[in-house]
């Protein structure tokens, strides 16, 4: 997939995930129904162990904000012909990923976020989520690692948040680190 059309696709899952979080705040909100809609408080049970309705504010404004890191963010295609002809200050880094099958990482202090060759064309349909999950490591400086029993800090939870809002296809990678 071009790599425009997976950040029109990550853009459209997050703004229609903003839409059901804003939805799910005005209800929340309501003086006469104190209920969340039932996708939101599943994605709350699923992804982030929690029933609380108040982190609903603080998921809302992280969405908004990598809505507007993804159209932004510069990539960068790394293979291992790419490796053998450059001198990258990461190159070890890029190796370790790519003996890993990363299909992505995120280098916030370089600003950029490499995409691995064949790894990430490998992940086709998952490819919008793959990117909001990197979105989220790039411009958060929190959020290293992938912690299960804090998924406050974890771009999976994040991640599955999302594809699962906004109706893109959850990976792989999100069920297995998550556990479900």
């Amino acid at each position: 997939m071009e790599i425009q059309t997976v950040r029109n696709r990550s853009v459209h899952a997050l703004n229609r995930t903003k839409i059901r979080l804003e939805a799910a705040i005005r209800q929340r909100d309501s003086s006469t129904n104190h209920g969340i809609p039932s996708d939101v408080e599943f994605a709350l049970r699923r992804f982030f162990n929690s029933r609380a309705t108040t982190f609903l504010d603080i998921l809302l404004r992280r969405v908004q904000l990598i809505t507007r890191v993804v159209p932004e963010v510069r990539v960068r295609r790394i293979s291992r012909s790419y490796l053998a002809a450059t001198s990258d200050n990461n190159s070890e880094r890029h190796f370790g990923n790519m003996q890993l099958h990363t299909p992505a990482a995120a280098f916030p202090n370089e600003h950029y976020i490499a995409l691995y060759s064949p790894y990430w064309e490998e992940k086709g349909q998952y490819q919008p989520g793959v990117l909001i999950h990197e979105c989220f490591h790039y411009y958060f400086g929190h959020m290293r690692g992938h912690p299960r029993d804090n998924r406050r800090i974890n771009a999976f939870a994040y991640q599955g948040l999302v594809c699962h809002l906004g109706r893109l296809p959850i990976g792989p990678g999100v069920r297995t680190n998550l556990g479900y």
